[in-house]
């Protein structure tokens, strides 16, 4: 029994002295210093902060914006229905990009189809919050196959 109590003393000195070299390389937790909420005063009163502004909707995907670039290309060569595969396959990627929305409608009032142009520019409208350059754009979508579409009938 003497021989057993003596491993047994052993093994947990092994075990404390393991653990005590383990919590020496451990890392401590970073000291953190309260700093006070940014928009109160050190008495803790709140202050008015304006609301910082969003920034305007871009295409942030940087495959959807290649895509249009490779669409406007195909549209300058006179391949329309090849830009708007292209932008369709984008809209897959990044299906809230309005840019890529609003090139889109831009084909579809250029081929005629004045219903679906309409569609999309809606689309991208509603994707546009914040973008005052691609709201526009798309008003002057809806407002041309508005117009093109009752010349025709």
């Amino acid at each position: 029994m003497n021989r057993q109590h003596r491993k047994t003393r052993i093994f947990l000195i092994l075990v404390a002295a393991t653990l005590l070299i383990a919590s020496g390389c451990a890392r401590r937790p970073p000291t953190v210093t309260p700093r006070p909420h940014p928009g109160t005063t050190e008495s803790g009163w709140q202050t008015e902060q304006p609301v910082p502004a969003r920034p305007a909707a871009t295409a942030e995907n940087p495959l959807a914006r290649t895509m249009r670039q490779q669409a406007g290309e195909l549209v300058g060569q006179g391949r329309p229905e090849a830009a708007a595969r292209v932008l369709e396959r984008g809209l897959r990627i990044a299906p809230k990009d309005g840019w890529l929305w609003s090139d889109l409608a831009e084909i579809r009032l250029n081929q005629g189809r004045f219903d679906q142009a309409a569609t999309m520019a809606r689309k991208a409208g509603a994707l546009a919050r914040n973008n005052p350059a691609l709201r526009e754009r798309t008003r002057r979508i809806i407002q041309a196959a508005g117009q093109k579409k009752n010349s025709i009938q």
